[in-house]
């Protein structure tokens, strides 16, 4: 309601004067900031059990990353094992959390570097989901709170997004873990069971 607000006085005003123009842009990104802070509570108070349907976890990586309008300076490969790699999964969740580390890489590379992503088979019947980026890292003091909500280590950074994450995989019973050097950039690590039954195939 508000961000329509400052929409409509903009083009009221168009053309007076330059202060009143900014400071209407200033509005706006306040509500920006305060519209992100309240749907990341609601993310992390309000997130549900994981609805587990199965699906193949090798179509859902370029289903979100189709989602980004990714800079032409980002150049972002995919790798993947034969085959499909189908888990007991929540679809709508671990596309969520997906986004939210893309997202983050993203906007860390400033709109020039690369991001890989690959799936691994893994022992013990889970798979490994691992996302690296170009970017200018974490400094190793900050890797363990980069979960934590309310930090972020970007000017202006909310801190829900890696926070909502851990909860989506935590829910899944899986684990994630970030390595990086400063001037590295980052690795994030994702482990999820497949939650196989071979009583849902009968």
């Amino acid at each position: 309601m508000i961000d329509s607000s400052v929409y409509f006085l903009k083009k009221k005003l168009k053309g007076s004067n330059e202060k009143t123009a900014e400071h209407l842009d200033r509005i706006k990104s306040k509500v920006k900031s305060s519209t992100e802070v309240i749907e990341g509570l609601l993310n992390l108070t309000q997130m549900k059990q994981p609805r587990l349907e199965k699906f193949n976890l090798k179509a859902l990586v370029p289903e979100v990353l189709s989602a980004f309008d990714t800079p032409a300076g980002i150049k972002a490969t995919q790798s993947f094992p034969e085959g499909d790699v189908s888990i007991y999964a929540d679809h709508r969740l671990l596309g969520l959390a997906f986004k939210n580390i893309l997202k983050n890489s993203i906007e860390a590379m400033g709109g020039e570097g690369s991001i890989s992503v690959k799936i691994r088979v893994a022992p013990a019947d889970s798979v490994e989901i691992s996302f690296s980026d170009t970017g200018p890292g974490i400094d190793i003091e900050d890797i363990d709170k980069i979960f934590q909500p309310f930090f972020s280590t970007k000017a202006g950074g909310i801190g829900f997004g890696l926070s909502i994450t851990r909860m989506v995989i935590d829910r899944h019973k899986g684990t994630i873990e970030a390595r990086s050097e400063k001037g590295k950039g980052v690795i994030f690590i994702i482990r999820l069971p497949y939650y196989f039954n071979k009583d849902k195939e009968k």
